[in-house]
């Protein structure tokens, strides 16, 4: 049946006159006898080839790359076209014009994979269908076009591009059917329905020199039942970037730097099989953006070594001051700033107040400079909200200093960065600690340390949710440095894992304070166990196991959070004054070694300089034995 409708009202022109246009006569040939167009012939064809099986007796038959057009057309066609590969490889349709008569001159594009045939789609009308891509399984895959048209209104037909490309392993493993390919810059949307559900999509860039960004806004799914597995491919293997299932509360990101033509994001999505047809625990789905951005430049010849392989010239600043690059930053930035001290025995410290770029793409360097050559410090991108940076170094000559490089990339910006620099005269007057050998402020640190400048590395494990923890960190700051000589910074805050055996050991840290969302996992909603590193300013005279003693009293603990306890690092000091020594101070450590971590089950804490191991040799003249001091910090 063929509806032709001769007369149409506009009703978005007319919608406040209802009325009017339910009365108006709409004319509708209908052909009650003898059809006047021939229906679609719905019968399989045993065809020559079992390309054309089921659509046609016999077809053209393409191969390689190549442009399809058919038209204009005539009625009551059937034709078919078999587009293949000389080789498995990776084939690929895409429509560059589309002109049929809507509903009843078709194209269809169907999928075989040698075998058996499976419909990728079906069109009609003026609107330009997708592109379709597919990963040969054998020689005998490919794309059957098949094209029919009906007895009347014959239009221009339709063109397409093929190309055949070299097979890669994108959709290897649990995809090795195949997906839809995404390039460039654009949006995926899933919706999760039916009783089971399987599909995969591979995203990379045009530009095998780009970095590839995906943006999970959205995430909604039945935990454990439907997840999503994001897999990076550098064009030869796969390896897993992240597993998530359930609900995430908060925006997500994942980049990486594409290597070849080959290399990008392989998702990989599945749905438990349910029995019942009547699945109500379906969740709504996944929301992705996905872009392509620029990665860093090309190192470039510059005017001055400060700016050497970074930038071709930039701004010098010295003494004290401020660098402001925050008031909205444009794309494709590449600026650079070099900060220096007149004096070349001074201190130069580097503190940001702002940081606010595009996560992934657009970064702040800060890179040291001795005169000859650089040697990156740090890289920031993202939003830095409780946590700012710092950097120091010592000026070793006039020319030595820290490059700051910004770069952003085409699309996406942000506010920016700022900081202050100041140089610091190191001509300190030494002073007389005063401490006995005993003290924390002993003749260790005779002449370079003033009293109350010792500073103790403590782990404070605490049980509570996370945001109990970081909303109650500058009380809990106050509190332990109240025990100590009045001050108290977080190092880092570890999530720990509480065993069977009433031991705890640490996980994933971050610097501290953390802001919510920074950490790139799903958070634990339930208490949990959590270690905050803490630097503590020693009062006079004090020792870290009173600073301890004092804590382990009190059981601080932030508002809402449990006191589980406190952790200390242990120093042991051999002096091995000859080679008779040695083998007695080595059994003196074996022996704190073993006692400790049977007794304590501990794992290892950092010291506050991280340095786990270090080895001075000191020579009181040419008739003196050498003399080793080492210290092993557990």
């Amino acid at each position: 049946l063929k509806l032709q409708f001769l007369y149409f009202i506009d009703y978005n022109f007319m919608k406040e006159k209802l009325a009017y246009l339910l009365a108006t006569t709409l004319v509708v040939t209908v052909s009650a006898s003898e059809p006047e167009n021939t229906p679609l012939d719905a019968t399989p064809y045993d065809s020559e080839s079992a390309h054309f099986d089921g659509y046609c007796a016999s077809g053209v038959e393409v191969t390689g790359s190549g442009t399809l057009s058919h038209g204009p057309y005539g009625d009551d066609e059937g034709l078919c076209w078999f587009v293949t590969c000389d080789s498995p490889s990776d084939l690929q349709l895409e429509f560059t014009s589309f002109d049929t008569e809507a509903f009843f001159d078709i194209v269809q594009v169907i999928a075989f994979d040698g075998s058996t045939h499976s419909m990728a789609g079906s069109y009609s009308g003026y609107d330009l269908p997708p592109s379709s891509s597919m990963t040969m399984a054998n020689s005998q895959s490919g794309y059957l076009i098949h094209f029919k048209s009906d007895g009347s209104a014959s239009k221009n037909g339709f063109s397409l591009n093929y190309q055949c490309t070299q097979k890669s392993s994108r959709f290897d493993g649990d995809c090795v059917a195949g997906g839809e390919v995404l390039t460039g810059t654009g949006a995926l949307s899933h919706h999760i329905y039916g009783t089971s559900d399987k599909v995969c999509w591979f995203v990379t860039c045009d530009s095998p020199a780009d970095v590839l960004k995906l943006e999970f806004h959205r995430f909604s799914t039945e935990a454990d039942k439907e997840v999503l597995r994001v897999m990076e491919f550098d064009g030869v293997s796969h390896s897993l970037a992240n597993t998530i299932s359930g609900h995430l509360s908060y925006s997500y990101t994942l980049s990486m730097a594409l290597t070849n033509s080959q290399s990008g994001y392989l998702l990989h999505f599945e749905k438990e099989t349910i029995s019942d047809f009547m699945d109500l625990d379906n969740e709504n789905g996944f929301e992705i953006n996905y872009h392509c951005g620029k990665r860093v430049v090309e190192p470039v010849d510059s005017a001055s070594a400060h700016f050497d392989g970074y930038c071709a010239d930039g701004v010098v600043l010295s003494g004290k001051g401020a660098l402001w690059h925050n008031q909205g930053y444009g794309n494709n930035e590449n600026l650079c700033w070099f900060i220096t001290c007149d004096s070349q025995s001074d201190l130069l410290e580097l503190e940001f107040t702002t940081i606010s770029t595009e996560e992934g793409f657009d970064h702040v360097r800060v890179i040291g400079f001795d005169g000859s050559t650089h040697s990156t410090s740090g890289s920031y991108t993202g939003a830095y909200n409780d946590y700012y940076p710092t950097r120091s170094m010592n000026m070793g000559n006039s020319q030595s200093g820290y490059l700051i490089h910004f770069e952003s990339d085409s699309v996406i910006t942000n506010s920016g960065f700022s900081l202050n620099y100041q140089c610091i005269s190191q001509d300190v007057k030494p002073s007389d600690s005063g401490g006995a050998l005993s003290d924390p402020i002993s003749a260790h640190f005779d002449g370079w340390a003033p009293p109350g400048s010792e500073r103790a590395l403590i782990g404070l494990r605490l049980r509570a949710p996370r945001q109990q923890i970081v909303d109650g960190l500058p009380d809990l700051l106050t509190q332990v440095g109240s025990f100590g000589g009045g001050s108290a910074t977080c190092s880092e805050l570890c999530n720990a894992t509480e065993r069977p055996d009433g031991t705890i050991v640490e996980d994933a840290c971050s610097p501290c304070p953390v802001a919510t969302g920074s950490i790139k996992r799903v958070l634990l909603q339930s208490d949990s166990v959590w270690i905050i590193k803490l630097l503590v300013v020693l009062q006079k005279g004090q020792t870290v196991s009173q600073l301890a003693a004092s804590i382990e009293s009190a059981k601080v603990a932030p508002a809402g959070a449990t006191y589980v306890g406190v952790a200390l690092p242990v120093t042991v000091v051999v002096i091995c004054r000859d080679n008779d020594d040695v083998l007695y101070g080595t059994f003196i450590v074996i022996v704190v070694v073993i006692a400790f971590c049977f007794l304590k089950k501990k794992k290892k804490d950092v010291t506050a300089d991280d340095d786990q191991f270090q080895q001075k040799t000191i020579d009181n003249g040419p008739d003196a034995a050498v003399h080793e001091e080492v210290i092993i910090t557990l």
